[in-house]
């Protein structure tokens, strides 16, 4: 009796990469599904990992780690989705606290507590409210990434926590400067410390806190800005922060519990704008087009080094007199930027604290009286060198060997000072 020998057929390589290709998409969507971010929305044991992103439902924000400039830190941010570079940055959850790696996530526990989690590290807490109710995260159209309760069909019961209510260094249309005496909730912004570190800088700007219905500007804990009083349209100094009053509704709301500035677009149509406190005090209003134009509206620059510092009398509106200058400076002393130059004498003073910047540096040299010259001391342009009169000082072949030498000068060379600083900021 014959056998019947069994015909085996080889089906095409192709055509077994797609069939494994189809297993593992369909495990992976089975046994996957609870622990991945979809969409613009986190829920309870979900994660938002460091290679994923939210972005708002009609993609105008995105929320992801990522690393500013240099730096090889990962942190937590939310940005304008259509535009990259660190400019559009409005928001960082964890600027305290960068993580080293690339293991950080973002997740929703058990308990509704809303946290940062990575490898050999503490969490990362951005909502410890617990609530037994169903919790999701999920990132609005407006920026702001909220918390919120959920009833068991999906829709949204009260707010728990948002990110508007914890402002880094950005103004969006929505948020608020000012404060909640009945909570004491405060909204005030803080610059990044340098454009390679967005940890809380030396600049806070808020609402008046003596009771005035004007904006302040502090270096550190003295005031170099003010917007004058709010008089139902605008700022008294500034009038052109509010001057765009076709697009965007601005105004200051004062009620019992709450004092604040505010604005809002008046259309769809109306550009994302955003203003932002960067690392150098300084106040920017920016709009976004759809065409990727990224227009500087209008911007505040009160020099806080005493060096020759290029800008426009209208950009120094509102900018307040120092106050408590030494004696021993006189009004014709600045200091200088030397580029490639180095100390030949030993500074008299090192300060070795990752948290001061240059502007501190001339702080603190421009307060005493026998400091000629300072400089940074880290890398990323942190902590201080300082120089005693008496102090010799070379040429040097690095680019990256500068310090900022006192010079006190007739008037003449001042405004050539003024002219060779516009250079060096044209060629750089």
């Amino acid at each position: 009796m014959a056998t019947n020998k069994r015909t085996i057929v080889h089906a095409p390589f192709s055509l077994l990469v797609f069939s494994f290709i189809c297993v593992l998409v369909s495990f992976s969507a089975s046994h996957g599904a609870a622990a991945t971010a979809t969409e613009d929305t986190i829920t309870q044991g979900q994660e938002l990992k460091d290679w994923q992103k939210l972005v708002s439902a009609n993609g105008i924000f995105r929320l992801g780690f990522f690393s500013p400039g240099a730096s090889k830190n990962r942190y937590l941010g939310i940005s304008y989705n259509k535009y990259q570079g660190d400019v559009t940055v409005v928001w960082v959850a964890n600027r305290d606290t960068p993580i080293g790696d690339s293991s950080g996530a973002l997740t929703i526990d058990g308990d509704g507590i809303l946290k940062i989690t990575s490898r050999g590290g503490n969490p990362i807490i951005l909502c410890s409210n617990q609530t037994t109710s169903n919790v999701t995260a999920t990132l609005l159209d407006s920026g702001n990434f909220v918390l919120r309760e959920v009833n068991p069909n999906g829709s949204p019961k009260r707010v728990v926590w948002q990110s508007f209510d914890y402002p880094t260094s950005s103004l969006l249309p929505g948020m608020k400067l000012g404060f909640n005496s009945k909570t004491g909730q405060s909204w005030t912004l803080t610059s990044w410390l340098t454009g390679d570190d967005p940890s809380p800088g030396a600049f806070s700007l808020g609402l008046d806190p003596t009771g005035k219905s004007q904006l302040l500007a502090w270096y550190r804990r003295d005031a170099y800005w003010n917007s004058g009083v709010w008089d139902g349209r605008g700022f008294k100094s500034v009038p052109k922060l509010t001057s765009d009053d076709v697009r965007y509704n601005f105004s200051f709301v004062s009620t019992e519990d709450e004092r604040y500035f505010t604005y809002i677009p008046k259309r769809n149509s109306s550009p994302p704008s955003f203003w932002v406190l960067n690392y150098d005090g300084y106040i920017y209003q920016f709009k976004f087009y759809d065409w990727g134009v990224t227009y500087q509206s209008s911007s505040i620059i009160c020099p806080i080094s005493h060096s020759p510092f290029p800008t426009f009398e209208e950009n120094k509106k509102g900018c307040l007199a120092e106050q408590n200058a030494p004696e021993c400076r006189r009004g014709d002393q600045w200091f200088h930027l030397e580029v490639r130059y180095v100390g030949v004498s030993l500074p008299y003073r090192y300060v070795e604290n990752a948290s001061l910047r240059i502007d501190d540096c001339d702080k603190m040299c421009w307060s005493n009286c026998s400091c000629i010259a300072y400089a940074t001391l880290y890398d990323n342009a942190t902590g201080c060198q300082l120089w005693s009169s008496g102090s010799t000082f070379r040429e040097s072949s690095n680019y990256n060997d500068q310090i900022f030498l006192l010079r006190s000068t007739g008037k003449l060379f001042n405004y050539f000072l003024v002219f060779e600083s516009f250079l060096f900021l044209l060629n750089n």
